[in-house]
């Protein structure tokens, strides 16, 4: 009934509007040169658009609020009235029916790649496309070219919470873990992630819905999203992040990898070598036999 109301009203405000434009600019061409009349009637005509566009938003976010505090409400509950005595039977109830009146089905798109480079972050991304569907699939699918995107339809509430876990990574979180979910912008939430032992992971993706109340957020338990993503973390990029890590003491390990090398491919001639300088040694140290003094004979 409200709308019907509200679209009459709007249809009867544009009649007037029109019939009392149409006297305006009778008025304007008669007192007015043609040229100038034109101007002023164009000038008025986008004063009028944008006074049009100002009333429309702000129809839009009342009517958006108006909606929020309904949802927040819901129907009477004991459960609703802080201090209020409330069963499991009446608690159940008081959460169904506010899930029914703040979730919806969005779309809900999740970007990764399959390949973690060792010794960088690598970004992973979440988009609840709450206002815009298509901003939100180019964007993920622009920053995620050649890689998984992941699209499905999602039950979502007011608020959620995001989290993502693995084993063998760092996990860097987002400033706001939760957030917001409204009709004007869409929700984005990213993680950069670290591998730090080379093979095979598991990250997990999880969306937990929060139902707005006046006494705080409740988080549902069950989550409204579970998304496994396998990657792998490259041998071979680990191999390389160490030699290029650790370059000072691979060119000491190669340097003396290879002069064992040339002692051990000119092991026969090191050895004539040293046999030489021993027996040079040896007849330096024999000292020569004493020579018999001259005999001396008279005449």
């Amino acid at each position: 009934m409200a709308d019907v109301l509200f679209w009459v009203v709007a249809l009867g405000g544009f009649a007037i509007f029109g019939l009392i434009s149409q006297a305006y600019v009778r008025f304007l061409r008669r007192r007015l040169p043609p040229i100038l009349a034109t101007i002023v009637v164009l000038l008025s005509a986008l004063a009028a658009f944008a006074a049009f566009l100002l009333v429309a938003g702000l129809l839009f976010v009342g009517g958006d609020v108006a909606r929020m505090k309904a949802e927040t409400n819901g129907s009477p509950s004991p459960c609703a009235i802080e201090g209020q005595p409330c069963d499991d039977i009446e608690r159940e109830a008081y959460l169904a029916d506010l899930a029914g009146r703040q979730i919806r089905d969005i779309p809900v798109f999740v970007g990764w790649r399959d390949e973690l480079r060792w010794g960088e972050q690598t970004r992973i991304t979440a988009v609840i496309a709450s206002a815009e569907r298509a901003t939100a699939e180019a964007s993920i699918d622009k920053a995620f070219a050649d890689q998984h995107v992941d699209r499905q339809t999602v039950a979502i509430g007011r608020k959620v919470r995001a989290e993502l876990t693995g084993e063998n990574v760092e996990i860097v979180k987002p400033e706001q873990t939760i957030r917001d979910v409204t009709r004007l912008q869409n929700v984005t939430f990213e993680w950069l992630v670290k591998p730090t032992r080379p093979g095979k992971t598991v990250l997990t993706l999880r969306i937990f819905n929060e139902l707005v109340t006046p006494n705080g957020p409740i988080e549902l338990e069950r989550p409204a999203l579970v998304r496994e993503m396998s990657v792998k973390i490259g041998v071979l990029d680990w191999l390389t992040w160490q030699m290029e890590q650790t370059k000072g003491l691979v060119w000491v390990i190669g340097g003396v990898l290879t002069l064992l090398g040339v002692v051990f491919t000119n092991r026969a001639k090191l050895r004539r070598w040293w046999r030489r300088q021993k027996a040079a040694k040896a007849t330096t140290a024999t000292p020569p036999p004493p020579q018999a003094p001259p005999s001396s004979r008279g005449p």
